[in-house]
């Protein structure tokens, strides 16, 4: 990939992957970079998922990522974000039904596609947490619905040496 095709490519992965591909790319210098990225990712669905936990979640991943707060701290966050996750997954009383309902109607999903979006967003922002405090540049493939390439592209402006 070049700068051209990066200023233009229309899918997150793609364009994680060639980074993780080039290799003048400095993964380690480039931490913050790639955690602002997920977090703004997750930052821009947050609409949906009304629980203060997972907004918690997102503050603590970047005050751990400007190190201003420990690796503990955010740990014992994520037991509270975990807990509403594993809430909704499991959830067979329906308790988050107006949730589901209300993602329904945004995104004309079903009363079941809009759980199981609910479900893997709040995974997705569990694992920002969890991942802005052991980095390991993996891409999450699982969680692609919810990158954002105009996000990656206003945090990493044209990666490529011409």
């Amino acid at each position: 990939m070049n700068n051209k095709q990066w200023k233009e490519c229309d899918n997150s992965i793609d364009m994680l992957e060639a980074l993780f591909d080039y290799y003048e790319f400095d993964i380690l210098k480039k931490v913050y970079d790639l955690q602002l990225f997920y977090v703004e990712c997750c930052k821009s669905h947050l609409d949906v998922l009304p629980q203060k936990e997972f907004k918690i979640a997102l503050d603590y991943a970047m005050q751990f990522v400007r190190n201003e707060i420990s690796s503990e701290e955010i740990n014992n966050q994520n037991w509270y974000t975990e807990a509403v996750v594993f809430g909704m997954d499991y959830d067979e009383e329906m308790e988050y039904k107006s949730i589901y309902i209300s993602i329904s109607e945004k995104l004309d999903l079903s009363l079941n596609d809009s759980k199981a979006y609910a479900v893997s967003l709040g995974y997705f922002i569990d694992w920002v947490s969890l991942y802005a405090t052991s980095f390991n540049g993996k891409i999450p493939y699982q969680y692609s619905k919810f990158l954002n390439e105009d996000i990656l592209r206003k945090i990493i402006k044209s990666p490529f040496k011409e």
